[in-house]
């Protein structure tokens, strides 16, 4: 068993010995065709247009509206991005910055642009990419705008929706005091012209006893529910930037190290395996017959 164990070990080191020599025979062509994966990974990466990315966030706002807001944060998140990559909105911010919008175009310029939610909440970056980081703020500001313009206008007109219920319940309130105003008006003139007992008299007062207790469930029952509507349009808030964009100082692509260590890794591995190949070949060269 020793025996054997000693012999294995003997192979291995013979093997990782005839490695090392093929290695070392090979070292200048190995060193030669990495250096030049190595330059050309240099050359690519500089020659490559560098791309600048500036991001922005915002809050959606806590109102609900089947375009831009939903009580799921998630689908809210969907809803304004869809809205946002639709191609009306993006072919106009086509057209305030660039010529001659083309479909092509149009799709690189939706690839430009991504959309996420922060931490699984109602707030969204938008992240943009452009050659130009100036353009990319632009770009960023324009859809800003254009979001902003859209869900304000709909948080004021759901606010108004609600401002209108309001106004109503209160008219309601208002007519409801009034009406038992009238009617308490009318019983005491009735009480004074009658002092004594009377059958009428009691009737009367029946009545007003049942309308007080009308008129004080109704009120209740108003004013819970204007009470309710203004807690709702304390939830109700609009959308907000919370970080706009601003102009990015160095690029995000192309990453220049880590193009030079593909090359490199990329060069030493097919040096290397070009220096077994040869030495293979050259122990067993190919007969022809």
């Amino acid at each position: 068993m020793d025996r054997e164990t000693r012999i294995d070990d003997g192979y291995e080191e013979i093997d990782l010995r005839e490695i090392i020599i093929v290695l070392w025979k090979r070292k200048i062509m190995i060193a030669a065709i990495t250096a030049f994966f190595v330059l050309c990974g240099v050359i690519v990466s500089f020659r490559i247009a560098p791309t600048y990315e500036t991001s922005t966030t915002l809050y959606l706002g806590s109102f609900s509206s089947n375009i831009y807001n939903d009580r799921s944060y998630a689908k809210a998140i969907m809803l304004a991005e869809k809205n946002l990559r639709s191609d009306e909105t993006l072919a106009g911010i086509i057209d305030n910055y660039t010529e001659g919008s083309s479909r092509k175009k149009l799709l690189a310029f939706k690839e430009a642009i991504s959309f996420r939610d922060v931490d699984n909440t109602n707030i969204m970056e938008i992240n943009v990419q452009d050659k130009n980081p100036k353009q990319a703020v632009l770009i960023a500001d324009r859809l800003l705008n254009v979001f902003m313009a859209k869900s304000n206008a709909m948080y004021q007109e759901k606010r108004q929706v609600l401002t209108d219920k309001i106004v109503v319940l209160e008219d309601a309130i208002k007519n409801s005091e009034g009406q038992f105003k009238e009617f308490q008006n009318r019983f005491n003139v009735l009480e004074e012209g009658n002092r004594g007992s009377s059958v009428e008299y009691e009737l009367a007062a029946s009545r007003m006893q049942q309308a007080m207790i009308e008129y004080e469930s109704q009120k209740i029952s108003l004013l819970e529910q204007i009470q309710s509507l203004e807690g709702q349009l304390l939830d109700y808030n609009p959308a907000v930037v919370l970080t706009p964009a601003v102009e990015p100082l160095a690029p995000v692509k192309p990453n220049k190290r880590m193009n030079v260590a593909i090359a490199f890794m990329l060069g030493l591995c097919l040096s290397t395996l070009l220096a077994f190949g040869l030495e293979y070949l050259k122990n067993n060269p190919i007969k022809l017959e």
